[in-house]
């Protein structure tokens, strides 16, 4: 069913750095293009960010949008200017939470999430949970449920990274081949 105009977002993915908006972005791009070469329907996706022109963002979400990727500093102003609603988003995801927080940007998470008009599903990321994340969630969060991964504030110790190097056109069958020899933990 084709978008009607300025429909969307349904997704709303919040980053505390351009970098890691753009990254996302790229990502959930990728995703949604090889999820819509296997039959599923085409997902639309933006990533507005600081520092680029915000008419090549608004003309993508003018044509209706599932996912929008951002920053809160453009995503405050796009709201502000009421250029972006989400009056039909449902799904919120805050990353880099504690980063986010750090960077002083909590007053605008807030400020985005009391813009939502119906209920949502808030997902919460954060490498490290000190007071103050563990207040904000309780604030900003209906009954969070709070999965930790390994010790809190130390280093798992099973986590083993390596580099391969591969060609773009073979990145995915070196990682299911990286995954096939990979024993489970």
């Amino acid at each position: 069913m084709p978008f009607v105009r300025n429909e969307g977002p349904y997704g709303l993915i919040i980053c505390p750095s351009r970098e890691l908006a753009r990254q996302t972005h790229l990502v959930i791009s990728n995703i949604c293009e090889h999820a819509h070469k296997a039959g599923l329907p085409l997902l639309r996706s933006v990533a507005c960010v600081g520092g680029t022109a915000m008419k090549d963002q608004l003309e993508t979400i003018k044509s209706g949008v599932h996912i929008i990727v951002a920053t809160p500093g453009r995503l405050m102003d796009m709201l502000d200017k009421k250029l972006v609603f989400l009056d039909v988003c449902r799904y919120l995801c805050l990353d880099e939470a504690d980063r986010m927080i750090d960077l002083g940007f909590e007053e605008d998470v807030r400020n985005i999430i009391s813009h939502f008009k119906a209920q949502r599903q808030t997902l919460l990321f954060s490498a490290t949970m000190p007071k103050k994340i563990q207040n904000f969630a309780k604030s900003a969060l209906v009954k969070p449920i709070t999965i930790n991964v390994g010790r809190a504030g130390a280093a798992s110790l099973d986590v083993n990274q390596q580099i391969e190097y591969c060609m773009p056109e073979a990145r995915v069958m070196s990682l299911l081949t990286a995954l096939q020899r990979t024993p489970p933990p």
